[in-house]
């Protein structure tokens, strides 16, 4: 299948590509932002979660037309005009012991990639994945950032001070639908598009769940973005938050949350384009510096996959390193 191009930031809203068998939107590009913390099933982090949850709600409003409901029951329901209080759920029907998993989707088809949707995930302490990290992740169209200057900074902000991530991102992503099922069935379509712009993201939570904390415990990132989370924990390995933030420049900005920092770098997200030798220098400067903290996933489990669907882990390892070998 033939990918459409990219010339400009101003044409990222534009990129649709349409999936067999019913031809839905199936991928598209937008700005995208993902954080993970841990201790999923305590009651402050899950309140930090709905608080934003429904600080996005009130960002989009008008804008989200079905959800899953937050008690994990995947099946699409018709959203509602008054919105859904997350938080007024965390209050009082939230069960530590099962999951915490609200999604809200842009279109009434949950399978469609939408401009605009929000997943949550905290694992229960019954769960079978309860060792796994919450996360939230969030999708809006580029011309929000347009429309709204500072808007994706002020809201990665008011989530990193709420929810204390050891880890996240935002900025320019490869958007799938967020229902976990359609993002594997449709995934083959993502390498030719991230190879070819090495600014984009793939936003794959679920997965990068299961391999963000190192044998000794200690948490392994993707890498870079726009904007960065990181941990004070994570950073441990290079000397902590002053070794990193001594390695940056004048063209990058800092925000210290309590345990750890939110780094932006550059003024604008940046594309990329290997096609024109365009690569966001200052994502691989900050890359560098991450380098020894970056997971590698093991053979067998992957982000991309090949054109049968199948995991392709060498693909995957080498989009985790493509800013190595930009300079």
């Amino acid at each position: 299948m033939t990918l459409p191009s990219i010339e400009a930031l101003e044409q990222i809203d534009q990129y649709q590509l349409l999936v067999p068998p019913k031809n839905h939107v199936g991928l598209r590009m937008g700005l995208v932002c993902t954080l993970f913390a841990e201790n999923p099933s305590g009651p402050e982090v899950r309140a930090a979660l709905a608080t934003c949850g429904d600080e996005y709600q009130q960002t989009v409003q008008g804008k989200l037309h079905s959800y899953f409901a937050p008690s994990g029951v995947y099946k699409a329901i018709k959203y509602p005009a008054e919105g859904v209080s997350l938080l007024n759920y965390i209050q009082t029907e939230d069960n530590p012991e099962k999951t915490f998993s609200p999604f809200f989707f842009g279109d009434p088809n949950y399978r469609v990639a939408s401009a605009y949707g929000l997943s949550i995930m905290a694992p229960g302490r019954n769960s079978p994945i309860s060792n796994k990290p919450a996360y939230i992740t969030a999708v809006l169209p580029f011309a929000w950032l347009q429309d709204h200057a500072g808007g994706l900074q002020k809201l990665m902000k008011s989530w990193v001070t709420r929810l204390k991530p050891f880890y996240g991102y935002a900025g320019i992503g490869a958007v799938q639908s967020l229902e976990m099922v359609e993002k594997k069935r449709t995934r083959h379509f993502l390498a030719p598009l991230v190879n070819r712009h090495p600014g984009l993201e793939v936003v794959n939570p679920a997965v990068v769940s299961n391999h963000i904390l190192s044998p000794e415990g200690i948490p392994k990132i993707k890498g870079a973005n726009w904007m960065t989370a990181i941990g004070d924990k994570c950073l441990e390995p290079i000397g902590g938050q002053s070794a990193l933030l001594a390695g940056l420049d004048e063209n990058f900005t800092r925000e210290a949350y309590e345990g750890g920092v939110l780094i932006q770098a550059g003024q604008m997200p940046q594309l990329g384009d290997r096609n024109t030798q365009h690569l966001p220098r200052y994502y691989k400067q900050l890359s560098d510096l991450l380098k020894p903290i970056r997971m590698q996933f093991p053979e067998g489990h992957s982000l991309l996959a090949g054109n049968e669907g199948e995991s392709n882990t060498e693909a995957t390892n080498n989009w985790l390193a493509r800013f190595d070998d930009s300079d």
